[in-house]
């Protein structure tokens, strides 16, 4: 059974290491990208279960990302932005405003892809 995989999009590397660490040890699958465009090069490259996008980054925001990814993998867009909303655009799993705790993060990935397997230990 293979791990849900998450791509994570954000131009901060320390929200990227957090989102990364808190979705490894739940077991999760997580490939990264510093913007926009480089997620997308990945979500076409290698088939992704969700999007954890930032909304201002460079080369596509997390709304356009939203859009090109139709039809291939919801977008989770994180935001420091009050205004942005998902209710009514394509492809959008869902909008989490900054500042946001990890666990909220989890949570909300849990509830879209489903739990992940644990890690396996490896073998010395």
């Amino acid at each position: 059974m293979s791990r849900p995989r998450i791509l994570i999009a954000d131009d901060e590397q320390h929200i990227v290491t957090l989102l990364s660490m808190t979705l490894r040890k739940r077991g999760y699958e997580v490939l990264t990208a510093d913007n926009g465009t480089r997620a997308l090069e990945l979500a076409c490259a290698f088939p992704v279960d969700l999007v954890i996008a930032d909304q201002t980054m460079p080369g596509l925001s997390g709304i356009e990302l939203a859009e090109k990814l139709t039809g291939t993998a919801p977008v989770l867009i994180v935001t420091a932005r009050p205004e942005i909303r998902g209710e009514d655009q394509p492809n959008i799993a869902g909008v989490i405003h900054k500042p946001f705790s990890p666990n909220e993060i989890a949570t909300r990935v849990r509830g879209l892809v489903g739990p992940a397997a644990p890690p396996r230990e490896q073998s010395a």
